[in-house]
């Protein structure tokens, strides 16, 4: 997935020298869906998620 946006007048200085992941907190099917489809990592909001499920939702991603 790649997105480009020009700002007029906006430099955004030098190009980073590796690709920037981009990480997920989701906790739905939905997103965790998204997760697995266009993310690099996944960050868990344990306080919302049971511990018991956070290792079948690393699985479904």
């Amino acid at each position: 997935m790649t997105t480009t946006s020009f700002v007029q007048g906006f430099n955004p200085g030098p190009r980073p020298v590796h690709p920037i992941g981009i990480w997920l907190g989701a906790h739905g099917p939905r997103m965790m869906r998204l997760t697995g489809r266009a993310a690099d990592g996944w960050l868990a909001s344990i306080p919302r998620i049971p511990l018991d499920q956070v290792t079948p939702r690393q699985r479904a991603i």
